[in-house]
């Protein structure tokens, strides 16, 4: 699938550039599309599209993470979860290069299995994110940005019933991964 994706965004930026690009130069807004490995790691999949000018940046997020066993609370062996988010970075350096900060808002749709297999249950956390990395360019288009955030739980929903066991997540999470970027 990622093979799909990459190829996609070549023929299609190929065919921006060859149409548009005196334009595109002309503007001081940027587009760029993002690639990150944690979720492909885990089997799952994640695309951002992002808009900026000058230094801030605007991102959405769709993803798909199945998270590793040993994160998962006793008593289950499952938790496909789907992320929905929405950003705002700001960069410490021109061009969305170098350093940047920033923070946002996302919904995690949580589908959990229990170690038995037989019960199954969903439910919503809502987060608030604070994160940093670091954008390095290897080619005008391509860059690549090693990242981490923190998360931290709005829900006062801590402990779900899914049948007879509790499903536990923690008020504080963090994750770190490394995005391939490609900007218009």
């Amino acid at each position: 699938m990622i093979k799909h994706i990459l190829f996609a965004v070549l023929v299609l930026s190929e065919i921006a550039f060859g149409q548009t690009l005196g334009e595109l130069e002309k503007s001081s807004y940027k587009f760029g599309l993002e690639l990150d490995a944690l979720p492909y790691i885990t089997g799952g999949y994640y695309a951002s599209a992002w808009i900026g000018e000058g230094r801030i940046r605007l991102r959405a997020v769709y993803s798909k993470v199945y998270q590793p066993k040993f994160v998962l609370p006793d008593g289950f062996k499952e938790n496909k979860m789907s992320a929905y988010t929405f950003l705002a970075d700001y960069f410490f350096q021109d061009n969305f290069r170098g350093p940047w900060a920033g923070a946002g808002f996302e919904l995690w749709r949580n589908n959990v299995t229990s170690n038995a297999g037989s019960v199954k249950g969903s439910f919503n956390t809502y987060v608030f994110t604070v994160g940093g990395g670091y954008v390095w360019y290897f080619s005008k288009h391509f860059y690549l940005n090693p990242w981490a955030a923190g998360h931290l739980r709005l829900d006062s929903n801590s402990d779900v019933k899914i049948g007879q066991a509790d499903y536990k997540t923690p008020r504080i999470l963090g994750e770190a991964s490394l995005k391939l970027g490609f900007v218009f």
